[in-house]
């Protein structure tokens, strides 16, 4: 099984975790147990295997920062001599989404639970001993994605999604925007956050126009001779 280094947004340097099921690129979000509890991190690419844990899942497809972002944090933490995850909070405080976690145990056919209502030492025991089934996934408030501030977007970026998804009128999720926009899912939790985007019933569209009366005269019938 793989390991790879993943980035965590806390004052600690990158931590190795065998990697989960997908495509191991730099710079996807992924779930991790830490201290008793699950976070999303960055990861950094492959490290070398180690005794570790295993990191659970990746969120999404695209990764959620570039390289050259990622170059970035390293070379910022570096220079500034301050562990890794603290240029990664302090830049891209945006970037740690709320999760929705249900489990139940692998033999158990019912249904999942919310992983809130088990002690999360537990919850570590068991999935250690590989007794645990889990469905992880990131929290999507009801509603459409809809624009809420448009004075609020500023940068190219902002102003590619302010106007495509002004063009679609609403976006079924983050990752439908992201598609639709080309822009990291960064962007999108950044613009979340600042108020430009949020969650709602998207508008009414405006009524069209008034059909047109048809000012055409009719003939008058013939008369009789």
């Amino acid at each position: 099984m793989p390991a790879i280094s993943v980035l965590l947004p806390l004052p600690i340097g990158p931590l190795t975790y065998w990697a989960p099921d997908g495509d191991p690129t730099a710079g996807r979000a992924v779930v991790v147990p830490f201290q008793g509890r699950l976070r999303v991190g960055v990861a950094l690419g492959s490290a070398a295997p180690r005794e570790a844990q295993a990191a659970l899942i990746y969120l999404g497809e695209a990764p959620w920062l570039g390289q050259p972002e990622l170059d970035f944090i390293l070379a910022a933490a570096e220079e500034l001599f301050c562990p890794p995850g603290l240029v990664f909070q302090e830049f891209f405080p945006y970037f740690e989404p709320t999760l929705e976690h249900k489990v139940r145990l692998s033999c158990d056919s019912g249904p999942f639970t919310p992983a809130e209502a088990w002690d999360p030492e537990v919850l570590a025991s068991l999935r250690q001993a590989g007794l645990l089934a889990e469905q992880i996934g990131e929290h999507r408030p009801k509603g459409k994605l809809i624009l809420a501030d448009l004075g609020a977007a500023h940068g190219s970026e902002e102003q590619t999604v302010v106007e495509r998804l002004t063009a679609l009128g609403f976006a079924e999720s983050q990752a439908e925007l992201t598609r639709a926009t080309g822009v990291k899912p960064r962007v999108i939790k950044q613009m979340l956050a600042a108020g430009i985007l949020t969650y709602g019933e998207p508008p009414e569209p405006p009524p069209g126009p008034a059909p047109a009366l048809d000012q055409r005269l009719e003939p008058l019938p013939a008369t009789p001779a």
